[in-house]
């Protein structure tokens, strides 16, 4: 079986960003519908004011054409107020363990708020929530791997809230990331 990329876009006050998931599959089409499976474990922890627009599959070699996107054009599931949610910058960090070399990460905008943190720390009762609908749902999923193909041991949540930058470089118009 062969290795995809799976590419979830979202949106959010002007602001597209990504992010990509590696699947073993032995179709492209066979990937996609993991996708189709990864996405409302990503939604589950998400605020409501963020649209997840589409998810691209496609295989790992660049400049290829062998690739499919599905459209989504849905919300986020957790319905508080975006006025309480943290800046895109502060995310939600993930390890993702594998039995040799170096564990991946996975970074989550949008689902952090002013309740589930203290200072720098995600509160326990957050951390629990991440794990019960993010961590251990990734973690079961049939077919998601790391990048290298390896298999994915368990996923944890990261205690202290993670920063990340939306964009390097210059600041441009906002558009979409996945053609």
């Amino acid at each position: 079986m062969a290795v995809w990329k799976v590419d979830i876009e979202k949106f959010y006050l002007g602001e597209y960003w990504t992010n990509v998931y590696y699947v073993e599959a032995a179709t492209l089409d066979d990937a996609a519908l993991t996708g189709n499976d990864i996405v409302p474990i990503e939604e589950s922890i998400t605020n409501s004011a963020v649209l997840f627009t589409k998810f691209r599959t496609s295989d790992l070699t660049p400049g290829t054409d062998v690739f499919t996107t599905t459209i989504i054009n849905e919300q986020g599931d957790i319905a508080e107020s975006p006025a309480i949610m943290l800046a895109l910058f502060n995310v939600v960090r993930f390890d993702l363990s594998v039995p040799v070399g170096r564990p991946g990460r996975k970074y989550i905008r949008g689902s952090l708020s002013e309740a589930g943190v203290a200072f720098n720390d995600v509160i326990p009762a957050s951390i629990t929530f991440y794990n019960d609908n993010y961590a251990v749902p990734l973690a079961a999923l049939a077919g998601v791997v790391a990048k290298d193909g390896q298999e994915i041991t368990s996923v944890t949540t990261y205690p202290k809230v993670g920063m990340r930058q939306l964009r390097r470089g210059s600041k441009r118009k906002a558009l979409p990331v996945l053609p």
